[in-house]
């Protein structure tokens, strides 16, 4: 199976706003903080729609070669969210986006009007179906994928088409996808081992580490590198300096330059 790598130089960054890099960030911090499997793939598919201003986005896991699909969508109308989870095979295996990663090597996040959709496909029922629940318009990004596997996340919008800013910003966003889906595999994989013994939330690894939940996440901070100032902004603190402080007082050695 191959797991999705993106290199920076391959990404446009200067598309990007602060908005965007704040967004990162969040998702970014969240993910480090996640342990609960249950919790993990709702809130991200919840946060990926809201970053890139979409009105759906949801994941899914397509056995190409069986012909079957599982989705986990996140739509605002409940009925539309059931019906794509109940005919998530027949509405996605025959999308152009799943073709085009079922029939090549291309393994960028892609917008429907990348693939140049066929006749066939705009005349389809599927197509149809789709588009009545708000999903003309979907941006693809695979985090798997092998000959016979496709798992991806998918936004969809119902009237918009999506901008090189949005394919910009998916492809930041790829390779954290690509952990939380590592992650959530792995979380499910320990769940299942340590059946009925609870996994500790932040509020209990800080009280376990005699800290505040607060002190707890500047040290996961501290630790992936981020300064001070960014730390500060993460946590909207009143300033950097408290961050300095604190970091001094725990003996943490706390980066000042970003």
């Amino acid at each position: 199976m191959e797991s999705i790598k993106v290199s920076a130089d391959d990404v446009c960054v200067t598309a990007l706003s602060g908005r965007d890099h704040e967004s990162l960030l969040d998702l970014g911090v969240a993910f480090l903080e996640a342990v609960d499997s249950g919790e993990l793939l709702p809130w991200f598919t919840a946060r990926l729609g809201e970053c890139l201003d979409g009105d759906a986005a949801g994941f899914a896991t397509i056995q190409l070669e069986r012909g079957t699909g599982l989705a986990s969508a996140g739509h605002p109308s409940a009925t539309a969210d059931r019906t794509l989870n109940r005919n998530a095979s027949r509405l996605l295996l025959g999308h152009p986006l799943t073709r085009c990663y079922a029939t090549s090597k291309d393994r960028r996040p892609l917008a429907t009007a990348d693939v140049r959709p066929d006749q066939e496909w705009r005349r389809s029922d599927a197509h149809e179906e789709l588009v009545s629940m708000g999903m003309r318009y979907v941006l693809a990004i695979p985090v798997r994928a092998s000959p016979g596997l496709l798992r991806t996340f998918a936004v969809s919008r119902a009237g918009m088409e999506f901008t090189e800013r949005d394919r910009a910003l998916a492809q930041c966003l790829q390779p954290l996808l690509a952990g939380v889906d590592s992650q959530l595999r792995e979380l499910r994989r320990i769940e299942r081992r340590h059946a009925g013994v609870p996994l500790l939330g932040p509020d209990a690894q800080a009280a376990r580490c005699g800290i505040t939940p607060r002190q707890l996440t500047v040290l996961t901070l501290l630790s992936e590198g981020l300064t001070a100032a960014a730390i500060a902004r993460r946590l909207a603190s009143r300033s950097e300096r408290s961050t300095h402080t604190w970091s001094r007082s725990t003996g943490s050695s706390t980066p000042t330059t970003g």
